[in-house]
């Protein structure tokens, strides 16, 4: 029987049978021995799974009954997962060959630790962050989140100025995550409604808000290709990301702080799509006012009326005594100020 922890590796798929040809041999050849690989497919249209089964038959195939979602999709994963970790995984991560080990080294040595991100690069440009987590993410305190190494639309050069494993975060990526089972169960893991994107600050969120920490691990390299489930250029992703982001914040912030947060946030949202439409990127304008609109049905019907209390929020709030809150404006800082890299924020990269 192996010493070390257990580990599944639960990647979700929906109709990227070209993402699993290209970077499932990576996450199979990884080092780590004590691990299971699985694919949770959300009902693809494509032949994902009868080519899983006849050139991976080692790979454990989970089929959704119908596509739920990033979210979704992970929850109906973790139900049969019965490891000590699990890393939540992309399918269009390139992994390299030992980025488990320094990982559950960390996280073992560490038991506050509830989730740590991996050190994530761009398959297209290998020595520069990837949008998607870069290495940790942050908050502001207006709610907007960004990365080390990633400021709203900047990305990074990675040239080692984020080599320390980082054990305050405020949000981990769910591109390359490692949780521990029994918490992402205790807590209910990911919040269905939001489908995709910001799922992960809300867990991450939660789980600080209930006593345990966030990490990042700078010797766990990734390679990610960015907008594989959903390109980061569309209209709907911008929808999905302003949308989640209020959501997110509504759930989690402290009632005294939205009562002025919401109103400025909701004017700063407008402001953007306003932005866009000078841009001449009309399509991009109106999905920020949908979310807005979608948000405010969320916020007074969903949220209040759901018969079966999914949508309710019991649990903690807070955010200032989180780790990881930047506590001014990224939005005053960068688009006034003209700050682009998180070290201009933190010159001391605290």
């Amino acid at each position: 029987m192996s010493s070390q922890p257990s580990v599944a590796i639960l990647i979700l798929n929906y109709n990227g049978r070209h993402h699993l040809e290209a970077f499932l041999p990576s996450v199979l050849a990884a080092t780590y021995s004590n691990k299971t690989v699985w694919v949770v497919d959300n009902k693809s249209t494509d032949d994902s799974c009868s080519w899983l089964r006849q050139h991976h038959p080692e790979v454990h195939l989970l089929e959704v009954p119908s596509n739920r979602g990033f979210v979704g999709g992970y929850n109906f994963g973790f139900e049969h997962m019965h490891a000590d970790y699990v890393l939540l995984l992309n399918n269009d991560v390139r992994v390299m060959p030992d980025f488990i080990e320094p990982v559950i080294g960390m996280m073992e040595a560490d038991p506050a630790l509830a989730a740590v991100q991996s050190r994530l690069r761009n398959v297209q440009n290998p020595h520069e962050f990837d949008y998607a987590g870069a290495a940790g993410g942050y908050i502001d305190a207006l709610g907007y989140p960004f990365c080390r190494g990633r400021l709203l639309e900047t990305v990074e050069q990675d040239e080692g100025q984020y080599n320390d494993d980082h054990h305050r975060l405020f949000w981990a990526t769910g591109g390359c995550m490692f949780i521990r089972s029994s918490l992402y169960k205790q807590f209910n893991g990911m919040y269905s409604y939001l489908f995709i994107q910001n799922e992960d600050i809300d867990l991450s969120w939660r789980l600080q808000l209930n006593g345990y920490r966030i990490g990042y691990c700078a010797d766990s390299i990734v390679y990610h290709v960015g907008g594989g489930c959903i390109s980061w250029e569309t209209p709907q992703k911008i929808f999905l990301t302003f949308r989640n982001n209020l959501v997110v914040i509504t759930r989690n912030m402290p009632v005294s702080r939205l009562l002025w947060l919401i109103p400025l946030r909701l004017a700063l949202d407008s402001a953007a799509a306003i932005r866009y439409l000078l841009l001449r990127q009309p399509g991009h304008g109106w999905a920020i006012w949908r979310a807005i609109g979608t948000y405010l049905h969320w916020l007074f019907f969903i949220s209040r009326h759901s018969a079966n209390g999914e949508h309710k929020w019991p649990g903690k709030r807070g955010l200032l005594e989180c780790d990881g809150v930047y506590r001014g404006s990224i939005v005053w800082q960068y688009f006034v100020r003209g700050k682009r890299k998180f070290t201009d924020l933190y010159p001391k990269n605290k």
